[in-house]
């Protein structure tokens, strides 16, 4: 993983700290994040839930997603918000840096709320990401980040 220091905000915020990493990197929080849904479906079979709403797994932030199987050119083209700036500049040539802080998350290809509503609370999600509300959908499995030093 590696460390980006941005230019400094004004002087009362201070430097911001970005956190990156490498497509290994990436590998192994997507291996968790598949593992996760995969014990998910386990423990939710019953009553086929799991299945009517068949849930995937995304690459997502505030501002967009992208499959998680999606090919590099994929990436780059629907998402290239989850690369550093430092990759985007160098056009995608040489080491493609990814940002740590983007999100692995569920989504739905038919929403059954009562599924959600158990997710919610779920200790196998992230909780503190995920909105614990019956207004939200959100369901957070971790941050790439976290995931790839958990498994």
């Amino acid at each position: 993983m590696r460390d980006y220091q941005k230019d400094a905000l004004p002087s009362i915020i201070g430097p911001i700290l970005i956190k990156s990493m490498f497509y290994s990197d990436l590998e192994r929080a997507v291996t968790a994040a598949k593992q996760i849904l995969k014990s998910l479906a386990v423990k939710y079979a019953i009553g086929g839930l799991f299945k009517e709403a068949k849930p995937y797994l995304v690459l997502s932030s505030r501002l967009g997603q992208v499959e998680i199987d999606a090919s590099l050119e994929k990436q780059i083209a629907d998402f290239p918000e989850i690369f550093t700036e430092e990759t985007r500049k160098a056009k995608f040539k040489g080491d493609i840096v990814y940002l740590d802080n983007v999100c692995i998350e569920l989504r739905f290809t038919a929403l059954v709320y009562e599924l959600i509503w158990l997710l919610q609370q779920d200790p196998l999600v992230d909780r503190a990401l995920t909105p614990q509300t019956h207004a939200s959908i959100r369901i957070v499995i971790g941050t790439v980040g976290n995931l790839s030093k958990a498994s």
